[in-house]
């Protein structure tokens, strides 16, 4: 099990590539799954199922640059997808299958849990800012000013239909009201899920019945209901506690989300093929004992 552990990060470490996570999805041996022990099993040939995700060496590069430029330094790297699944997921989700869903800024990213492993990572161009940029354009108000009303007035379930008072650019006054505001953002959050189903349904990971969502876009009133609808799953909207650690009241909102989550890999970083270093990794720069390091290794 250790060779092919070590075939895993030597053949990451002959690509172009910067591995930053390696999941082990489960053994096979001589075709038959093992699941993630197969101590005892016998046959002629056992197979590692792994999840890898990398990225390119110049993004690696740009962020060290940037940590160094705020007087930081990089213990190790987090796929933003996989980042709040610590703190955001419960233990039962984790092992039983879950989908997180995070609905950022930019850009909406979705991770899949199965048997406390990432099976899959992916995101789509769409976030709250697209919602902004639609109430903006539509309304003829500033970027800012858009922003707020989402804060304050954006709901997709009707409970009140008060009326908002606008400035336009063109520094008129005018009167919405709030079900015409939820007219505005529901085809952009109908856009959103309809996208995340076909994903799912195009890496086949659509069985999967349980679904978490956070990030600050996961305020909005009725979301969970609305998803639901969409994907056809049972869905709840994150509180951010599931943590060894207490979080600070100011950390506790779902836009806070991924970087709590940070801090958590910091604290008690998952167990992944990466992070298991070798004595030859560690022993690398001492020609002398890179014998002795192998034979540790594969003995």
């Amino acid at each position: 099990l250790k060779k092919l552990e070590n075939l895993c990060r030597h053949h990451w470490g002959n690509t172009h590539e910067h591995l930053l996570h390696a999941f082990n999805l489960g053994y096979q041996v001589d075709n038959h799954p093992m699941g993630d022990n197969p101590i005892q099993a016998e046959g002629e040939k056992i197979t590692l199922n792994l999840h890898a995700i990398a990225t390119s060496p110049e993004t690696v590069n740009t962020m060290n640059t940037l940590s160094e430029q705020c007087g930081l330094t990089t213990m190790r790297m987090v796929n933003s997808a996989i980042a709040p699944a610590t703190i955001c997921l419960s233990p039962t989700e984790q092992k039983h299958g879950s989908i997180l869903i995070d609905l950022g800024h930019e850009t909406t990213k979705f991770a899949i849990y199965h048997n406390h492993q990432c099976l899959h990572t992916d995101f789509i161009p769409l976030g709250g800012y697209s919602i902004s940029q639609d109430i903006a354009q539509i309304l003829e108000i500033s970027l800012d000013d858009a922003v707020k009303i989402k804060h304050h007035y954006a709901r997709l379930s009707l409970t009140s239909n008060d009326p908002i008072n606008i400035t336009k650019i063109n520094k008129t006054q005018a009167q919405i009201s709030i079900h015409d505001l939820t007219n505005i953002i529901r085809p952009r959050i109908d856009e959103i899920f309809d996208l995340l189903q076909k994903r799912l349904e195009q890496w086949g990971v659509d069985h999967i019945g349980s679904v978490v969502i956070t990030g600050g876009t996961s305020r909005l009133e009725g979301i969970a209901d609305l998803a639901s609808h969409k994907l056809n799953k049972n869905v709840r909207v994150s509180t951010a506690t599931h943590s060894t650690q207490n979080p600070p009241p100011t950390m506790l909102g779902n836009e806070f989300s991924t970087l709590y989550g940070l801090a958590q890999h910091t604290l008690n970083p998952p167990k992944e093929i990466k992070n298991k270093i070798t004595n030859e990794q560690r022993f690398a720069h001492r020609l002398g004992n890179k014998t002795w390091a192998w034979i540790l290794d594969n003995w």
